[in-house]
């Protein structure tokens, strides 16, 4: 396998079919170019498994329309996701607070030409919307799945 590590962006998605599943190349973060974010393919392509930190998915949007999404995962259950609008970057949603909600994200923080797309939470053409995995959860047998109601 080629050395493909992304920082700072998405695998694109020409990748998604042979490599589905992402991990954090955390072991690698002092090589040139990568940091605590660079993300590589993960060891296992054939289901998803406790290694597994990003997976492929879809998100089927109220309106009918399905994009293509990135599903981040802790402890086997859907906890951010990543619609795809190009080839390699969208906008995303994100269980946060205590109780989690869905939140959508605004990188404020970016300047606005720097920003990836976003979405509000009011936008009925999009929520509310339904995330599916492609791959199975090994422990659950069955793919991942979650409502994204902000």
């Amino acid at each position: 396998m080629n050395k493909l590590r992304f920082t700072g962006t998405w695998p694109p998605l020409e990748l998604w079919n042979n490599y589905p599943n992402w991990e954090y190349a955390l072991d690698e973060e002092g090589s040139s170019g990568q940091d605590e974010t660079t993300l590589r393919p993960s060891g296992n392509s054939e289901f998803i498994d406790d290694e597994v930190v990003f997976t492929t998915g879809d998100l089927a949007l109220s309106d009918g329309r399905k994009l293509p999404a990135m599903l981040e995962l802790m402890n086997g259950e859907i906890v951010g996701v990543t619609a795809f609008t190009s080839n390699d970057d969208g906008w995303s949603v994100r269980l946060l607070g205590n109780p989690a909600k869905w939140t959508c994200i605004v990188q404020i923080w970016l300047p606005s030409e720097e920003r990836s797309p976003f979405v509000l939470p009011d936008d009925s053409t999009v929520f509310p919307a339904f995330a599916s995995s492609r791959l199975i959860s090994k422990s659950r047998r069955s793919v991942l799945t979650c409502h994204i109601v902000p």
